[in-house]
C-alpha cells in the first residue's frame, strides 16, 4: 500500500520511521529493532514463518530473553519471566523491563 509522499518503494519503512516519532520514549528503540529485524530478513522461530523465497530470518539469533525462561537476564542476572498475553508467549526481566 502506498502512502501519500513516502519514497517510492519504501513506504513501510517510511511509515516505520515517521509514525513512531509521537512517541520519544518509544519511538527510537521501538524503530531501531524494527528496522535491525527487517535488516536480518525477520524473526523465523516456526517454520510457518519464513521470507516470500521460504529461507528463514537470522534476527532470533539476538533474542536475549525470548524462550529463556528460569534462566538468568544477560544484563542483571535475575531470573526471565515468561507471561502469556493474548494466546502469545512474552519473556522479560521484572528489573531491567519495568
Amino acid at each position: 500500500m502506498e502512502i501519500s509522499g513516502t519514497p517510492t518503494g519504501v513506504p513501510f519503512l517510511y511509515m516505520l520511521q515517521n509514525s513512531l516519532v509521537w512517541y520519544p520514549c518509544l519511538g527510537g528503540p521501538i524503530g531501531s529493532v524494527l528496522l535491525a529485524s527487517l535488516g536480518q530478513g525477520g524473526t523465523s522461530i516456526d517454520p510457518f514463518y519464513r521470507r516470500p523465497d521460504a529461507s528463514q530470518g537470522a534476527y532470533q539469533e539476538e533474542m536475549a530473553v525470548y524462550g529463556r525462561e528460569g534462566q538468568a537476564c544477560p544484563r542483571c542476572g535475575r531470573r526471565i519471566r515468561r507471561m502469556v498475553l493474548g494466546q502469545r508467549s512474552t519473556h522479560f526481566c521484572a528489573r531491567c523491563q519495568r
